[in-house]
């Protein structure tokens, strides 16, 4: 890619989940993205350069985070993200804007989006089922397995789900 002639530049942390404050791993990530905002505003001018980050306020470890501190997953989130805000402003993260996926916007947008991948005959309903990990809040492959544990959370204990769901139909845009 050559940086010379670019005219705009995106970069965006992932979505972070909001069941703890910032850690290694999430300040890492942040660091690198402003570190690289920070070079393309020099370069080609801050109007042109958009570095996002934000809070995934969804999922089993938020409502857990929530039901062991004894609030509500909406309360819990809204001081988690709030904090996360505090913690980059005192470090000086130059984000330009930060998206919680609570946030009205963010919710008619992801509902306009899901409503036209139905209507394009892009979902689909059907059942997944599988060892899934709470620590990664994904299904763990039995290839992917060591002893019959999640490589990335050894010590917790996987737990044989099934949900009905909707799966996006990708073998469409092969």
């Amino acid at each position: 890619m050559n940086f010379c002639v670019m005219k705009s530049f995106y970069v965006t942390t992932p979505i972070f989940y909001a069941n703890d404050l910032p850690h290694v791993g999430t300040s890492y990530t942040v660091f690198i993205a402003d570190t690289l905002a920070r070079y393309f505003r020099k370069k080609i001018g801050a109007e042109n350069v958009l570095f996002l980050t934000g809070t995934d306020e969804h999922g089993a470890k938020v409502e857990k985070s929530a039901l062991a501190r004894g609030t509500t997953p909406k309360q819990f989130v809204d001081e988690i993200a709030a904090k996360f805000q505090e913690i980059w402003s005192e470090v000086g993260i130059s984000y330009d804007y930060f998206m919680r996926t609570t946030h009205p916007q963010h919710v008619k947008y992801a509902q306009w989006f899901i409503q036209k991948a139905y209507d394009n005959g892009d979902l689909y309903e059907g059942v997944y089922k599988g060892l899934y990990c709470e620590g990664c809040e994904a299904y763990c492959k039995d290839t992917d397995l060591i002893d019959g544990k999640c490589p990335n959370h050894p010590n917790k204990t996987l737990v044989l789900m099934e949900e009905k769901n909707y799966f996006f139909r990708l073998s469409k845009y092969r």
